[in-house]
């Protein structure tokens, strides 16, 4: 019997023999509004961009455990848990960073909001947690895209902190 999580990786996996890229993408008006800043403030944004590697393993038929490696602008890792339907069309996931970010070490939550559907595709919101930054990284607010391209795991982190 295949697992949702298995329909899912091999539904990527078709993708990218086709040669067909899976990206998912936020507005920054979103980032505001998610991360509980107000839209009419001015703010810094900065990207950091790398790689990542994902583990994903199957706890139960709809819960399931995440690790990640980040490498680049965002070096550390991740743990979080994901719950999906059971045809995988959407899923929520909270995810705990620890490391650094541009040379700043601490950590912070990323809350996961994902739509698969034929009308609509693939939809990935991912977005920090309010108030969840620690040591160097209190205060970060952003959101995390994702792009899948050849097997390899890309993210772009667009984020904005508090002036030193």
């Amino acid at each position: 019997m295949w697992t949702a999580m298995r329909n899912v990786t091999l539904m990527f996996r078709f993708l990218d023999c086709l040669g067909l890229a899976i990206v998912w993408t936020v507005s920054p008006a979103h980032v505001a509004v998610a991360s509980g800043a107000p839209t009419n403030a001015p703010a810094e944004w900065h990207h950091a961009k790398g790689t990542f590697e994902v583990t994903v393993k199957q706890e139960s038929e709809t819960r399931f455990a995440m690790s990640k490696s980040f490498s680049g602008a965002l070096a550390g890792t991740s743990k979080g848990t994901m719950i999906a339907d059971n045809l995988v069309t959407a899923y929520a996931a909270l995810e705990r960073f620890d490391g650094t970010l541009d040379g700043r070490n601490g950590s912070f939550v990323l809350l996961h909001r994902g739509i698969m559907s034929e009308a609509e595709g693939m939809k990935l919101d991912i977005v920090i947690a309010s108030n969840s930054g620690s040591g160097e990284l209190v205060g970060i607010r952003g959101a995390l895209k994702v792009r899948i391209e050849g097997g390899r795991h890309y993210y772009d982190l667009a984020y904005t902190l508090p002036r030193k």
